[in-house]
């Protein structure tokens, strides 16, 4: 699964991916104006205030991501998380990289939409696709877990 803040879309080519899928929820007419991305430390932060916790496949000094416990169950699992900067091609080096994208590998679905409501309050909008990009699914700022549920396809 691909996290990313919306108003990152409002370029002609992608807006047109993200109006023209299969199946999408809370994709408004027009984007979002921009906002400030959020750091990486407010990135993690909202990773862990959501309940998530995984195997983190990027090292920023100070920066850690709560590994799964011995006995997981998948609540709460994220998988294999990334943190992708909007500048350069790598991973996030700094707590303070600005991170454009968020990449979840075999995360338990449920987890994502929980962090993803965290990262709405540092970053705005949020658009989350799977991996063949024909599903995709806003988070708005303040919406209600329940509201969100009822929707969410994964």
């Amino acid at each position: 699964m691909h996290v990313m803040p919306l108003h990152r879309l409002a370029g002609a080519d992608d807006w047109a991916w993200v109006t023209s899928a299969d199946e999408s929820r809370g994709v408004p007419d027009v984007p979002p104006p921009p906002v400030l991305l959020p750091t990486a430390a407010q990135v993690v932060d909202a990773l862990r205030t959501g309940g998530g916790h995984g195997s983190a496949w990027f090292r920023v000094p100070g920066l850690e991501l709560p590994d799964c416990p011995p006995q997981c169950t998948r609540v709460g699992c994220l998988g294999e998380v990334t943190l992708h900067t909007a500048d350069r091609p790598a991973a996030v080096t700094t707590s303070d990289d600005r991170v454009a994208s968020v990449g979840f590998r075999g995360p338990e679905p449920a987890t994502v939409l929980c962090v993803v409501r965290e990262l709405t309050v540092v970053g705005g909008a949020q658009l989350i696709c799977d991996d063949a990009a024909d599903t995709v699914f806003v988070v708005w700022p303040g919406e209600p877990l329940d509201d969100l549920t009822t929707s969410w396809p994964w």
